[in-house]
């Protein structure tokens, strides 16, 4: 007796297109790749063991997890949309120059926003934090701030707006990233809505666009990483910040200086990040302009 085949690997080629084609949808890829970074992520929790930021073990497990969030892009542009990782954000070779790049910007913002504070009497330094002298636990902290950056990142740019943006096309991706991006700060301790508007406009902006034009994530990845590590371990200026080489004090204006959310909600952080983004679109070429503009 002989066993007809044929019906029924037609039926699993059939069921197999199906299940591809449902995870082509938009948000079935941005759910996978969340739930993949999810999954990912767990073994973070097991090695972190309530490590600090200023240990080796608490440094590379941040790191662990900026390299799960990008394992997790790399199962979605692979299995799902047949992609390199290039071509979704991250270009290894020359592209990488972005990253450190930047670092620069985000710390000029952090910068350039303390000095509107300082101008205005609204920022001061008191003395010195519990990083002084210790520059192992800085360069630590350096390498946190690195993989918290990645992180978020690959999850946010690499994932969720990449696909946003492909689907509904850039600007309603651009506002959904200021929806988000602020939403995600009400989580953070002290937050208020103005402070996440702040958040939301200037680093879902600001970081969205140097996506863009770079068509890449380490721009975005490296401001992040500039912008956290100044305002937060080395101006001070995040008072739930735990570690930090300068004790400041925020006062005045909190619409400006931020107050107990710190500086990078205030609204002198979003002037600058407002000249940032204009100095970012107008600098460039008219290709540049005309990839983040269109």
């Amino acid at each position: 007796m002989s066993i007809d085949l044929t019906s029924d690997q037609a039926a699993r080629a059939r069921s197999k297109s199906g299940l591809l084609r449902a995870l082509e949808f938009p948000l079935a890829r941005i759910a996978a790749g969340i739930v993949a970074a999810g999954a990912l992520l767990v073994p973070a929790q097991l090695l972190a063991g309530g490590a600090s930021s200023t240990t080796i073990r608490g440094a590379l497990t941040e790191v662990y997890t900026g390299l799960a969030a990008g394992l997790a892009l790399w199962l979605v542009a692979r299995l799902i949309e047949k992609r390199q990782l290039a071509e979704v954000g991250l270009p290894f070779g020359r592209g990488t120059a972005f990253l450190p790049m930047g670092f620069g910007i985000g710390a000029a913002i952090a910068g350039a926003s303390i000095g509107i504070l300082a101008a205005i009497g609204s920022y001061s330094v008191v003395g010195n934090g519990d990083l002084s002298g210790s520059t192992g636990n800085l360069l630590l902290l350096l390498v946190f701030e690195l993989g918290s950056a990645a992180l978020q990142a690959i999850l946010f740019y690499g994932i969720v707006f990449r696909v946003l943006a492909e689907w509904l096309g850039r600007w309603p991706a651009i506002a959904l990233a200021v929806v988000l991006f602020g939403a995600i700060h009400l989580t953070g301790p002290d937050a208020s809505a103005f402070s996440a508007v702040v958040v939301g406009l200037s680093g879902g902006v600001l970081l969205a666009v140097g996506y863009i034009a770079t068509k890449g994530l380490w721009l975005p990845m490296g401001i992040l990483w500039g912008i956290n590590f100044a305002f937060a371990e080395i101006l001070g200026a995040i008072p739930s910040a735990h570690h930090r080489l300068f004790e400041a004090r925020l006062s005045g204006n909190e619409l400006l200086s931020g107050g107990a959310a710190g500086a990078e909600a205030g609204g002198a952080t979003l002037i600058v990040v407002a000249i940032a983004i204009a100095l970012t679109l107008w600098s460039g070429s008219s290709r540049l302009r005309s990839e983040v503009v269109r």
